[in-house]
């Protein structure tokens, strides 16, 4: 019981400081996200040890390598930065077996990942809308201009949705008739949405910095060239320090990179909301 209240209070406060930090500078420093995985493991085995329960620390390793998996995945897909795929793997960590107040009836781990993917995609998606609104002047003429150009697709896609909701009439199951529905309003939605996001990227999200602010993790926006020729590729995961030394060492003074929205604040809501609805019992 106070092992779970220290792994909680722990992961709580490194989540409120690496918040703070992302919201400030976009960045988390290793101290924390590292540390959040080294103090869980070291408090599980501590417990272990004292109570001869070494399932316990054997729980926190299998979590971690669960969520290092998922976390690699998500990283080297670009959906998260370096710092958020190590917080979820500090999760499985510390959350490798569910704290004793859960009457969760699922892994208290999964229903965390789920609100971290929940909670994150409305927290991106509404970040999305305040940058939109506030560059409103440039990407009006954008969206309209790129809704010209998909104007085909947009068709298309509305005809494929306008068939499968004629489709659900003639089905009498309600379950089927309801997923056809979510179909085709999700084919709609995920049309507009696509175009609405690439373009708050496009304005926001995509700027050209000069190579002293230029860090370990970044994401590169496009091809850096030296000499007509590809000397690193946007397609990597994200910067190096030896990618920087490089361009240091052929005098690039400009790359363009992709800035990520500060996201370890909707992990630490997802957290919270997680503990809540585990002593409710959803």
């Amino acid at each position: 019981m106070i092992t779970d209240i220290i792994l909680i209070s722990v992961a709580l406060l490194i989540l409120i400081i690496s918040s703070i930090w992302d919201l400030r500078t976009r960045e988390v420093p290793d101290n924390l996200t590292i540390g959040l995985i080294v103090i869980a493991l070291v408090i599980r085995l501590i417990h272990s040890i004292i109570t001869r329960e070494y399932t316990f620390f054997l729980y926190g390793l299998l979590g971690f390598g669960i969520m290092f998996i998922i976390a690699l995945i998500m990283y080297r897909t670009k959906q998260w930065g370096g710092a958020d795929a190590k917080l979820l793997m500090g999760f499985g960590a510390a959350f490798g077996t569910a704290p004793y107040f859960s009457n969760l009836t699922l892994p208290f781990l999964l229903i965390l990942f789920l609100n971290v993917i929940i909670i994150g995609g409305l927290y991106g998606l509404i970040f999305a809308i305040v940058l939109y609104f506030k560059n409103r002047k440039k990407a009006n003429p954008l969206l309209k201009k790129e809704l010209i150009k998909k104007r085909r697709l947009r068709n298309i896609i509305l005809m494929i949705a306008v068939m499968i909701l004629i489709s659900s009439i003639l089905i009498p199951i309600l379950t089927i008739k309801a997923l056809l529905i979510i179909l085709a309003l999700f084919l709609m939605a995920y049309f507009y949405i696509s175009i609405f996001v690439k373009i708050v990227e496009k304005l926001s999200f995509i700027k050209q910095l000069p190579l002293e602010r230029v860090t370990e993790g970044d994401w590169l926006a496009k091809d850096v060239y030296y000499k007509n020729k590809v000397l690193i590729s946007k397609k990597h995961p994200c910067l190096t320090l030896k990618d920087i030394k490089l361009m240091k060492k052929n005098k690039i003074r400009n790359a363009w990179v992709k800035i990520g929205i500060p996201f370890v604040p909707a992990m630490l809501i997802a957290t919270i909301v997680t503990i809540l609805v585990s002593i409710m019992g959803f």
